[in-house]
This record gives structure tokens, sequence and C-alpha cells, in this order.
């Protein structure tokens, strides 16, 4: 599995024009074997390009992204691997479907990878039963499917190419909630059945705090914040610097214990209902007694 160095990078769009921005400024941290990362942020805080260098997208301006102790952008080789090894998913991925079958855009990747054909056929179907779609759409155009099927085969064709390291921007964005809940299962059965690193954009504080088991919190180009979901929402004065909140299921608990309750610090949706039966069960006792 493959591990990651991000080195005091830095980036500007617009260099030399009067609209010049600065995306990334000297954002250092390390990814580890294995880890399932949030990133949390207000819009513009440079989530999405963040993203764009770890997959070899965007060259810093300045710094260095390592990949397995190498740099991504040492060579057009290691930026070749590094896209490989790296998989992103760009928010509503089904907008950059164009193969004429489902099947032809998932096998895109790993044809790329010069794979021979057997194994791109075999990576393709794995892929799409992964994914929960159905093999019989492989041989129809992506275009008349309906958009929770176009949105599993666009991710389908990320997962083809077998990433360590799987990437995805915003990928709950515009789902109904079934959608999203299949979505967030599907993030946490790829990290489990391969072992790889999965790094995922959200705007939900509540699906950060249940799913993550780190968050990075990136605040007007720079990383805020980097530690567990009860490390990073704990500091709510902070959050509130950079626009943020903590869930609204801790928010609740917070008041709870403001008004006197022994209420626990929980931040993840279940863990919070959790703590909120175990009050009223207590509630209950202290009335019948």
């Amino acid at each position: 599995m493959a591990q990651m160095r991000i080195d005091k990078i830095s980036y500007r769009y617009g260099h030399g024009t009067p609209f010049e921005i600065a995306a990334l400024r000297d954002v250092s941290f390390e990814i580890g074997e294995g880890e399932l990362i949030g990133v949390i942020g207000h819009t513009g805080s440079g989530k999405s390009t963040l993203m764009q260098m770890l997959n070899a997208l965007l060259k810093p301006d300045s710094g260095t992204v390592y990949l397995n102790g190498a740099d991504i952008h040492k060579d057009k080789t290691s930026v070749y691997r590094a896209r490989f090894q790296v998989g992103l998913c760009f928010q509503y991925p089904e907008y950059q479907l164009f193969g004429e079958t489902c099947a032809e855009d998932i096998a895109f990747g790993p044809r790329n990878m010069g794979l021979p054909e057997e194994e791109v056929k075999a990576r393709t179907e794995r892929a799409a039963d992964f994914v929960r779609l159905d093999r019989a759409l492989l041989q129809r155009s992506p275009f008349d499917l309906s958009g929770g099927q176009k949105r599993r085969c666009a991710v389908a064709g990320v997962l083809a190419m077998q990433p360590e390291i799987l990437i995805l921007d915003e990928p709950t964005a515009g789902l109904d909630p079934a959608g999203r809940d299949a979505m967030i299962s599907l993030i946490r059965a790829y990290r489990q059945n391969t072992g790889a690193t999965v790094i995922f954009v959200t705007h939900s504080m509540e699906i950060a705090a249940a799913v993550s088991e780190r968050i990075l919190v990136m605040d007007h180009g720079t990383l805020a914040l980097d530690g567990t979901p009860a490390e990073v929402f704990s500091q709510a004065e902070l959050l509130e610097k950079c626009g943020l909140a903590p869930p609204f299921s801790a928010r609740v608990l917070s008041a709870l214990r403001a008004r006197g309750y022994d209420a626990p610090d929980a931040f993840a949706p279940e863990e919070t209902a959790d703590a909120l039966c175990a009050l009223l069960r207590a509630e209950e006792k202290q009335t019948v007694c």
C-alpha cells in the first residue's frame, strides 16, 4: 500500500493577472497506509486543489508531493505512475462519462495502463459488481442510466484501476438519502476489502464525523486542523473561524450539557442517538423512583 508526504506545497491560480489568488499556502502533512480521511472546509478553502495535487493533476508552485518517498513530479514516468496509484474521482463524476457503453467507460483506465484485454474485462466486471452496477447495463450507453447509476459507473471507472489511494471529491453531492447511504457504504467497503487509503472531501459535518477516522480542515489555502473527529469537532471556536461548525448532533449534546445534563461528547449521528437514548432511560428511572 502507498504512503504520501506533502511537504510545504503552495499554489496560485491566475499568475500575473489581476485575478491571481493563493489556493494553497505552505501545506504539509502525511498520509499513512490504509487511512480513512475526511477533508472539510468552506467553499474556496483549497480542498479540491489539494486533491488534484495528490493525483499529480496540478504541480505545486513550491514544495513537493512524495509518493512512497519519491517526488511525483520527478519525471513523466513518476507522474504517469502516480495517476494510477492515486485514483481521483471528481465531484459529479457522471459529468465526465464519455464512452459509447458503460463497459467502455469503466475499461478506459485499465486499458491505458497497458493491461491485457482479459484483465481489462475482468477488472471492468469486478468494479461494476463492487459498485452494484448490474452487468446487464454494461453494454448500454451510460447516458441512458439514472443519475445514481451514472455515479456508480463513473466511480467504477476509477476503482477498475485498483488505486492504492482513492480520492473522492464530494462523493455524496446531489444524491438522495438512499444514494448517499449507498455511497458511504461503498467508501467503507473499498477501504475494508482492499486495505487502500481512502480520502474524501465533504461539506457535510455529519458525514465527516460518521465516516472519517481522521479529518483535515482547510481554511483559506492552509491546513487549519488535523486530527480525529473528536479532536477536530471539539474545537468549536476554531471551526467557527474557519466558517464551519461541529455536526448538529454534537451541538445537541453540548446544549444538553449546558442545561446540566450528563451528556457525553459524541460527534457521529449514531453515537449521539445512543447518548440521547441513555439520557432518556436515566430520566425515566429518576421519574419512576
